[in-house]
């Protein structure tokens, strides 16, 4: 529980909008918000594990900023699902249903998008519902730093 609390705090309570924005611009600026906001995210982590747990070493908080860090400012969290949606079938069929019918109205294939097509939509297919991108990003997004988190807090 102390690890989750921690991250949210880091990653939502504490992360500003300069820091949101900025962390994943090329050049010195996007790493100098990305190394500021896993400080940052990383102090929030370290705040909540000193006032709840002794379960921490400087070794596993350096592990969270320096990989916190990498992982924000390159978008890794996109990149991943890109190649994980190549991994499925190149070509998918999909039936869809319109009016409620229980019959298909249609049958066409989606081809694995391309990372230009993909890049607005953090490496999801173009055609995949904005509501959903977002969702889904952020879930996997968390799930990477706090499955990164639990892995330094334990062995290191």
């Amino acid at each position: 529980m102390e690890q989750l609390l921690g991250h949210l705090w880091g990653d939502f309570v504490c992360q500003t909008d300069w820091m949101a924005l900025t962390k994943k611009k090329p050049g010195a600026m996007g790493w100098t918000a990305a190394l500021v906001h896993a400080l940052v995210y990383t102090l929030a982590v370290f705040g909540v594990l000193a006032l709840f747990s002794s379960k921490y070493s400087w070794q596993a908080l350096l592990v969270i900023w320096i990989t916190h860090a990498i992982i924000d400012h390159y978008e890794l969290v996109a990149k991943f699902i890109w190649a994980r949606n190549w991994l499925s079938p190149r070509w998918i069929t999909k039936a869809l249903y319109i009016g409620g019918n229980s019959s298909p109205s249609s049958v066409w294939s989606v081809r694995n998008a391309p990372w230009g097509a993909c890049k607005p939509k953090q490496g999801f297919h173009p055609e995949r519902p904005e509501h959903l991108v977002w969702l889904i990003y952020i879930v996997i997004d968390n799930t990477l730093h706090l499955t990164i988190n639990y892995a330094a807090l334990r062995w290191l």
